[in-house]
């Protein structure tokens, strides 16, 4: 039988593979290049975001496009209880080509990442706003 103080002292080894159970490292990695009617643009900030649902999103990089229009965001997390929500945030300004007004551009677009690692592939930030 235990005594009281030696059980105590056990209660923190028995709740550590409870503990960590519930907190799970995950590694990800995002590519792409952006383009705006057909010509890459450089300097667009994206960003790669995790969704949290309790507190503000996480944002794990930050990335500028290249003169290619490329870019590439490594990054790792821990996460809680469900899987992680990723998304990229691009922020841009289509001015290098023609004011995004005459693209019917958004500034701001979210994409939602669905695999790991991920290649965005070629992404067209006017009129159809998606994925060429």
């Amino acid at each position: 039988m235990l005594s009281p103080v030696n059980a105590i002292t056990l209660l923190p080894l028995l709740t550590v593979p409870f503990v960590s159970a519930l907190f799970f490292p995950y590694r990800i990695d995002v590519q792409g290049k952006l383009y705006c009617n057909g010509t890459p643009i450089a300097g667009v900030q994206v960003d790669l975001m995790e969704r949290d649902f309790v507190k503000a999103d996480d944002v794990l990089g930050i990335s500028y496009t290249g003169e290619d229009g490329g870019f590439k965001i490594e990054a790792t997390d821990i996460e809680t209880w469900d899987p992680p929500h990723n998304y990229l945030r691009i922020r841009h300004s289509c001015t290098a080509v023609k004011p995004c007004v005459e693209y019917n551009c958004r500034p701001i677009i979210l994409h939602q990442i669905t695999a790991r690692p991920y290649n965005l592939g070629i992404y067209e930030l006017w009129e159809n706003k998606g994925k060429v």
